[in-house]
């Protein structure tokens, strides 16, 4: 695991220094908030840390961007992730920051953790990934519906992570009381493979692509991916309106189960920024990021399902006026729920 970690940073940094993104330690002192000249606007970018697949799709990102959007230029940041890029772009730390849709609207509507302290400087550019959480069950259980989950030992997903809380909500919401097993991905991979538990939730790479994990579990024993009906979804819609549905693609696994697509709850990855980035530099990254997709799609192959049309079916939280520009201007039609405060 150690040498997997490795080789995963040295490619990070290889790619960081082959692409010549500046680059901010996120270890250091609080980076200067940068600021916009007359010929060059310059942002900030909070991303995650370095040994995540994603922070080297945001390399690539920031180099489409600083090649291909006029006026530009962003030093991405490593840092701790999800919560830390929120509350460093709403302190005005940062102009533009990763995260998913499932922590952007409740910080922007000051919901859980953001209760009495909203992000309302908070606004969307783009998505970059859809991904089923997939429940996992053993075959040999011979559980075929999440409601047969109950009573059962069932790990919701790593512990801490945005996808457990979501199939903990999902759960709740839905009356299916499970024996929660709490751990790591490592925990509860072992807890399944001894059948401690019947199963597990695992996000997977991408709509047509399983995670290690979930193939290193299939071989040792036959599986079975377990989904929601759409009764199921307009319950805990009504709940957690920015919950997103993404399907397994038919045919991911080889089994029977796996005919048609298979619906489940998903993660949707995007890039936030603050509401003050200039509406032609929003624009203009927006289109740079979208009509220049070669560099991004290598870094990272699960961003290639991404298309600027499903924009309005995945995200949830107000867009950026300019970027609302880009996708008017491509024929995309945006919902009023996604149209920001100041174009009211």
């Amino acid at each position: 695991m150690r040498k997997k970690k490795l080789l995963m940073t040295l490619g990070s940094v290889c790619l960081a220094l082959m692409l010549a993104v500046p680059i901010v330690a996120g270890c250091a002192a609080p980076a200067p908030t940068p600021t916009p000249t007359a010929e060059v606007w310059r942002g900030l970018v909070g991303t995650t840390g370095s040994v995540s697949s994603w922070y080297v799709y945001w390399v690539a990102a920031a180099d489409t961007i600083n090649k291909h959007a006029p006026g530009v230029e962003l030093t991405i940041s490593v840092t701790g992730g999800s919560n830390e890029n929120l509350e460093r772009l709403a302190a005005g730390d940062f102009h533009i920051i990763l995260n998913s849709d499932s922590a952007y609207y409740p910080a922007y509507h000051g919901l859980g953790r953001w209760e009495g302290k909203p992000v309302t400087n908070l606004r969307q550019l783009w998505y970059y990934f859809t991904t089923p959480m997939c429940i996992i069950v053993s075959e040999e259980s011979g559980i075929t519906s999440i409601y047969e989950l109950s009573g059962k030992k069932f790990c919701p997903g790593a512990k801490g992570s945005a996808s457990e809380a979501i199939i903990d909500n999902a759960f709740e919401v839905l009356g299916i009381e499970v024996d929660a097993y709490r751990g790591s991905y490592a925990d509860h991979m072992a807890a399944f493979k001894d059948r401690v538990i019947v199963g597990y939730q695992k996000p997977a790479v991408a709509p047509s692509i399983p995670d290690a994990t979930t193939l290193e579990a299939m071989a040792f024993m036959d599986i079975r991916v377990l989904g929601f009906s759409q009764a199921d979804f307009d319950k805990i819609k009504e709940v957690y309106p920015y919950y997103a549905g993404v399907p397994v693609a038919a045919g991911t696994y080889d089994f029977e189960w796996n005919r048609e697509p298979i619906p489940c709850l998903g993660l949707v990855g995007g890039a936030g920024c603050d509401v003050d980035i200039p509406e032609e530099v929003a624009y203009n990254i927006v289109k740079a990021i979208w009509e220049n997709r070669g560099t991004t799609d290598v870094a990272s192959p699960a961003s290639k399902d991404a298309m600027p049309e499903m924009v309005p079916k995945v995200i949830a939280t107000p867009l950026h006026p300019g970027a609302i520009r880009y996708y008017r201007e491509i024929g995309v039609e945006i919902p009023e729920h996604l149209i920001p405060p100041e174009m009211k």
